[in-house]
């Protein structure tokens, strides 16, 4: 097939509308083809354009092709960029200013379990009963916090990466279950790996949902077949911890990549004694 395009002396000039068709990859008008366009065929059957591969020739769909990668290359680019300024922009920023810890602060005075948040928390000598012995409760370690679902087992590695890959670990060097002479330091991701997000994984061994939690709440520890019930007084974000007077200190990241971090401090309580009982006959509290 043969294809001559006729010439004329005004082609530039008055024939910017055939330049438009090409670059749009439109198709003319069939009065347009035929008065600048002249296709000889070797066949005897009329040749409709708009049909023909060769159209192509004229008005090609390398334009709208080679603008559709464009877009797709710009979108993938600025996504590209959003991640990285997620991922790096908070560590950045928090490098060259240094946040002060946040305190959490509550209207709460305190709990009858408790007692007041504002108590100062010592590591002197404190008489607790020992939990009973409950045949029923898992062997192990075992973390529960009722208030955001948490219900996994406590790792231990002498790395964290270890533990972490797979949910709670605990500071080694520190307070095990029970212990009131130095505090027990668990450890989680927050947000964690893609594969926990697939299920319901994250909710039971992250500490995604750590930051909601408040003063009065209670998180329990089951070790040896006993649950010991802990209270959280206190919270904070900052880059360190900054009571290590607490029973138990519980800690994840805020940002993907940053150094500020979530803390919570909760003390060791005995869940059958009020504190904040009144005597009736003196009128004195317990407290």
């Amino acid at each position: 097939m043969i294809i001559h395009i006729k010439k004329q002396e005004k082609l530039l000039r008055t024939r910017m509308s055939g330049i438009r068709f090409c670059l749009s990859g439109a198709i003319p008008s069939n009065a347009y083809i035929n008065e600048h366009i002249n296709i000889v065929s070797n066949s005897n059957e009329p040749l409709d354009i708009k049909k023909s591969r060769y159209r192509h020739r004229f008005f090609p769909l390398r334009f709208q092709r080679l603008t559709l990668k464009v877009l797709l290359f710009s979108f993938f680019t600025t996504c590209s960029i959003a991640i990285l300024l997620l991922l790096f922009v908070p560590a950045a920023y928090y490098t060259l200013f240094p946040s002060d810890p946040v305190p959490v602060k509550t209207d709460e005075a305190g709990t009858p379990q408790g007692g007041s948040f504002t108590t100062p928390q010592t590591h002197a000598k404190k008489e607790r009963p020992l939990p009973p012995y409950d045949a029923t409760l898992p062997d192990g370690n075992w973390l529960i916090i009722p208030r955001i679902g948490v219900q996994t087992e406590l790792l231990e590695s002498a790395t964290p990466d270890e533990s972490l890959a797979k949910g709670v670990w605990r500071v080694p060097d520190f307070g095990l279950p029970g212990d009131t002479t130095k505090p027990m330091i668990l450890a989680a991701h927050r947000f964690g790996y893609k594969w926990w997000w697939n299920s319901s994984y994250w909710r039971y061994h992250s500490f995604y949902l750590l930051p909601t939690l408040q003063p009065g709440d209670l998180v329990e520890v089951i070790s040896n077949k006993r649950k010991y019930t802990y209270e959280i007084y206190a919270g904070e974000q900052g880059e360190q911890i900054t009571d290590y007077n607490a029973d138990l200190i519980l800690y994840t990241c805020k940002f993907l990549q940053s150094p500020i971090r979530h803390f919570r401090y909760a003390r060791l309580i005995d869940p059958n004694t009020n504190t904040q009982h009144v005597d009736v006959k003196s009128g004195i509290s317990s407290i």
